[in-house]
């Protein structure tokens, strides 16, 4: 196409874009982010750590009983996984309370960034719902993207 059309002016996807910026967090927000997905990967990781877990659960009587599975490549796998895990947070840090990663994030300040990270990523998802489907233009992207920036 810009062969045919070398004035043609290019957009690298807008989620894609927002992804790669999450990547490149501070580092004490990246330690704190990566330590959650090992702790929350560590219960999806095994058929049996998964079924453990949904026990544990029932015990507590949470609303869910399963953890969901972060991946890199799924756009709103972050936000989903972090609202999911602060839910259930008593249950995984009870659950975890062995592992050195879970004792970091139960220390105030790690607490305090999951919960500001939950809140950022689950705003983030709805934007990111909104830039999805058919016949969306550039110009649809920018006026919901600006419309999200004024109403922060």
């Amino acid at each position: 196409m810009k062969d045919e059309n070398p004035d043609m002016l290019l957009v690298h996807f807008v989620i894609h874009r927002e992804n790669l910026v999450a990547k490149n967090l501070s580092p004490i927000l990246n330690k704190v982010m990566s330590l959650f997905v090992k702790c929350s990967n560590s219960i999806k990781a095994s058929a049996k750590q998964e079924r453990i877990f949904k026990l544990f659960s029932e015990e507590n009587n949470e609303a869910h009983m399963r953890l969901l599975l972060h991946t890199e490549v799924r756009w709103l796998s972050k936000g989903n996984c972090l609202k999911r895990f602060m839910e259930l947070f008593n249950t995984p840090s009870d659950f975890l309370s062995d592992k050195t990663e879970m004792q970091y994030l139960l220390t105030i300040d790690s607490k305090a960034y999951l919960t500001n990270f939950t809140d950022i990523f689950q705003k983030l998802n709805i934007l990111n719902n909104e830039l999805q489907g058919t016949n969306k233009t550039l110009v649809d992207a920018k006026a919901k993207i600006f419309g999200f920036i004024t109403s922060i």
